[in-house]
């Protein structure tokens, strides 16, 4: 919830792109971003197995990325 608010501002404007290209069921790193216009882009990833590092090609970002802020939260368990 708290990531949903601090990015709240920026949802009605966002353009979504897919970094990974558009996720199969069975992908093992589904990856949706959005980006707001003149803005920040924000990329949630999940990693439903496989390898435990993945590189993502966000090609309208600059390289390297003026600021890259990595959030971790993980599902508790059930």
């Amino acid at each position: 919830m708290s990531t949903y608010k601090t990015i709240r501002g920026d949802l009605p404007k966002v353009v979504p792109f897919w970094p990974l290209g558009l996720p199969g069921w069975t992908d093992e790193w589904p990856a949706l971003g959005i980006r707001a216009p003149s803005g920040p882009s924000y990329v949630p990833v999940w990693r439903r197995g496989g390898k435990t590092e993945r590189e993502l090609p966000v090609r309208h970002l600059p390289r390297p990325p003026g600021v890259l802020l990595i959030r971790l939260d993980s599902a508790s368990a059930a």
